[in-house]
């Protein structure tokens, strides 16, 4: 009687470990991250500040992307243009480059990086991105 019981207790163990290797290697295979890809990559995070019409302020650039804050768009010459691709969650927000105008009237995912202010944007359906559970990244891409 005792050998059985030692029986079906190995038996439930090893069907336990099986589920878990099992289960491990399922999820392994199935995540996926959520960060757009490239040279920087920084997570905007909310609070987003309302400007005008359907434009947003980006958050405050985290210190460890302090290289976000020296690039930019300049608005007196088109051969100093920012780098950054907005992101929302993995699709690209543009057009990029916008001038304020377009971000705030039109929206739609207009947005501009500019030295002096940051980042101005408008999110793709013009919802309010403190409330619509995306996230937005700021990226400088490898190529």
């Amino acid at each position: 009687m005792a050998i059985t019981g030692l029986r079906s207790w190995l038996v439930c163990a090893a069907g336990a470990f099986a589920a878990y290797f099992a289960l491990a290697t399922w999820l392994d295979l199935s995540f996926v991250n959520p960060a757009p890809t490239g040279r920087l990559v920084v997570k905007l995070l909310p609070p987003f500040t309302p400007v005008q019409g359907h434009a947003f302020s980006g958050a405050p650039i985290p210190s460890d992307a302090e290289l976000l804050s020296h690039l930019g768009d300049d608005p007196t010459s088109d051969s100093h243009r920012s780098p950054v691709v907005l992101f929302e969650d993995k699709q690209p927000l543009g057009p990029a480059h916008s001038n304020f105008r377009e971000i705030s009237q039109n929206g739609l995912g207009h947005y501009a990086h500019w030295r002096d202010q940051g980042i101005i944007f408008s999110t793709s359906d013009n919802s309010d991105p403190n409330e619509n559970r995306r996230s937005y990244w700021a990226v400088v891409r490898s190529d």
